[in-house]
């Protein structure tokens, strides 16, 4: 038998190699960002925001929106866990919703939960809003989606209120952002697991995550900010910091070609129907909404 030349790169190093110089590409993009960069997160005081102001980063937590965007710098890039533009009638899911979920099943498909239309997020009760939404779309909602409809109620009244921000406020989701620095793999662990803290401080802590976190961690209380809202805050400050990186559902080819038909990219109030986030490879900036 030959001798095996140990000294030949495998496939499996060459992979690695790979993921490692993309890394270094995205760390060193977050390092030159020289603008404002804004993740947002609702939690059980309110919002936590995490900011990337210029490469020096901080963070707010407020009770409402309206108090949060007053402190944000104008004309940040804002990254926010929570649905813009809503469902539409006899429309049961968005196209953002289906295709996110299809890219984290089957670990984390279940961290996307079904958006309601309008009115039902506006309900006065559970019973009224399930009835509400199942008329306009011919499905109910599930508890998880109701118990947030007053944070998607709060963020469709400033954006109503406030049509200047509407361009800078960008839906997003941490798992959607997390697989990205994951070579487009959602993550294997629930992010409330100590294993799945473990997984996203991982992939966080290059981007100089430590010390903010440390300093979030201990200025707030649990019972106001949760240890997975400061990672999801975070990935999302980071991704909103890499604009050459952003990748949406739909595609920016949908968006760009504006079908319609397939992707209707705004609800009845003209607001945005598009999930951001990052991907590992340089892109193509997203069609302007």
């Amino acid at each position: 038998m030959g001798r095996i030349n140990d000294d030949k790169p495998s496939f499996s190093d060459n992979a690695v190699n790979q993921e490692q110089e993309l890394m270094a590409q995205l760390i060193a993009e977050f390092l030159r960002f020289k603008d404002v960069a804004v993740g947002i997160d609702g939690c059980k005081a309110g919002w936590l925001a995490v900011i990337n102001n210029k490469g020096h980063l901080h963070y707010f937590v407020t009770a409402t929106l309206d108090d949060l965007v007053r402190r944000i710098p104008a004309k940040a890039a804002i990254f926010i866990d929570m649905p813009v533009g809503l469902v539409l009638p006899d429309e049961q899911y968005r196209a953002c919703d289906r295709q996110a979920r299809q890219a984290l099943s089957p670990a984390r498909s279940g961290s996307i939960f079904p958006v309601p239309c309008r009115q039902a997020v506006y309900a006065k009760d559970y019973l009224s809003a399930c009835d509400i939404n199942q008329a306009a779309t011919g499905k109910r909602l599930s508890k998880q989606t109701w118990y947030i409809c007053h944070k998607i109620a709060e963020l469709d009244r400033l954006l109503q209120g406030h049509p200047q921000l509407i361009p800078q406020v960008r839906e997003s989701h941490p798992e959607l952002c997390f697989a990205g620095l994951s070579q487009g793999q959602a993550l294997s662990h629930n992010k409330k697991s100590a294993l799945g803290l473990a997984q996203r401080n991982k992939l966080l802590r290059p981007f100089d995550s430590r010390a903010l976190m440390a300093n979030i961690l201990a200025n707030t209380k649990r019972k106001d900010v949760l240890k997975d809202d400061i990672v999801d805050a975070f990935v999302l400050m980071l991704s909103a910091s890499l604009p050459a990186y952003w990748s949406t559902f739909p595609s920016s080819k949908a968006a760009k070609d504006n079908e319609p038909q397939a992707y209707p990219l705004r609800d009845d109030k003209g607001l945005a129907r598009q999930i951001y986030f990052i991907a590992m490879e340089r892109q193509s900036p997203p069609h302007p909404l």
